[in-house]
């Protein structure tokens, strides 16, 4: 939290529940989200 970092919690919840991701806009939440996230829109804030 210091560095600006953002924390998320998670909950093994069927994909279907996603409507939207919303992130922090940073390096590191581009990379998760490429690496991770698959059909399901997303939404980057600045901060």
């Amino acid at each position: 939290i210091k560095r600006g970092d953002a924390i998320v919690i998670g909950h093994k919840i069927p994909k279907s529940n996603f409507k939207k991701i919303h992130m922090v806009d940073t390096k590191a939440a581009r990379k998760w989200a490429k690496d991770n996230v698959k059909g399901i829109p997303l939404v980057f804030h600045k901060q």
